[in-house]
Protein backbone atom coordinates (compact mmCIF):
# COMPACT_ATOMS: atom_id res chain seq x y z
CA UNK A 1 0.00 0.00 0.00
CA UNK A 2 2.99 2.25 0.43
CA UNK A 3 4.08 1.86 -3.09
CA UNK A 4 2.58 4.31 -5.44
CA UNK A 5 0.85 3.13 -8.16
CA UNK A 6 3.32 3.95 -11.24
CA UNK A 7 5.80 1.20 -9.27
CA UNK A 8 3.42 -1.71 -8.85
CA UNK A 9 3.48 -4.88 -10.71
CA UNK A 10 0.21 -5.76 -12.91
CA UNK A 11 0.22 -8.63 -10.25
CA UNK A 12 0.44 -6.25 -7.35
CA UNK A 13 -2.18 -3.87 -9.25
CA UNK A 14 -4.82 -6.54 -9.31
CA UNK A 15 -4.36 -7.60 -5.81
CA UNK A 16 -4.67 -4.14 -4.83
CA UNK A 17 -7.98 -3.33 -7.29
CA UNK A 18 -9.32 -6.41 -5.19
CA UNK A 19 -8.53 -5.14 -1.89
CA UNK A 20 -10.47 -1.89 -2.96
CA UNK A 21 -13.34 -3.75 -4.13
CA UNK A 22 -13.72 -5.37 -0.37
CA UNK A 23 -13.14 -1.75 1.42
CA UNK A 24 -14.34 1.57 0.27
CA UNK A 25 -11.98 3.10 3.07
CA UNK A 26 -8.90 1.87 1.99
CA UNK A 27 -9.32 3.28 -1.65
CA UNK A 28 -10.20 6.65 -0.07
CA UNK A 29 -6.97 6.35 1.72
CA UNK A 30 -5.02 4.82 -1.23
CA UNK A 31 -6.64 7.96 -3.43
CA UNK A 32 -5.47 10.33 -0.96
CA UNK A 33 -2.21 9.40 -0.27
CA UNK A 34 -1.58 9.20 -4.47
CA UNK A 35 -3.08 12.46 -4.81
CA UNK A 36 -0.96 14.48 -1.86
CA UNK A 37 2.41 13.41 -4.17
CA UNK A 38 0.88 16.24 -6.40
CA UNK A 39 2.05 18.57 -3.72
CA UNK A 40 5.76 18.09 -4.34
CA UNK A 41 5.29 19.07 -7.69
CA UNK A 42 4.39 22.61 -7.04
CA UNK A 43 7.08 25.50 -7.62
CA UNK A 44 5.29 28.44 -6.03
CA UNK A 45 4.31 28.50 -2.46
CA UNK A 46 1.21 30.25 -2.66
CA UNK A 47 0.12 27.48 -5.26
CA UNK A 48 1.36 24.49 -3.07
CA UNK A 49 -0.27 26.01 -0.06
CA UNK A 50 -3.91 26.39 -1.43
CA UNK A 51 -3.54 22.57 -3.18
CA UNK A 52 -2.65 21.01 0.85
CA UNK A 53 -5.64 23.45 2.11
CA UNK A 54 -8.17 21.86 -0.43
CA UNK A 55 -6.72 18.65 0.23
CA UNK A 56 -7.00 18.68 4.10
CA UNK A 57 -10.72 19.98 2.75
CA UNK A 58 -11.00 16.77 1.22
CA UNK A 59 -9.54 14.65 4.00
CA UNK A 60 -12.26 16.61 6.02
CA UNK A 61 -15.43 14.87 4.55
CA UNK A 62 -13.91 11.43 4.30
CA UNK A 63 -14.90 9.59 7.40
CA UNK A 64 -10.98 8.49 7.30
CA UNK A 65 -10.62 9.46 11.48
CA UNK A 66 -7.13 7.71 11.65
CA UNK A 67 -5.88 8.89 8.77
CA UNK A 68 -7.23 12.34 9.50
CA UNK A 69 -5.50 12.77 12.68
CA UNK A 70 -2.17 11.30 11.49
CA UNK A 71 -1.33 13.64 8.95
CA UNK A 72 -3.33 16.96 10.65
CA UNK A 73 -0.36 16.05 13.25
CA UNK A 74 2.25 16.51 11.29
CA UNK A 75 0.75 19.32 8.65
Amino acid sequence: MLTRWLHLTARKKQQLNELFALNRRVTKAYLLKESLDRLWTYRYEGAMLRYLKSWIDQLRWQRLKCLRENYTRYL
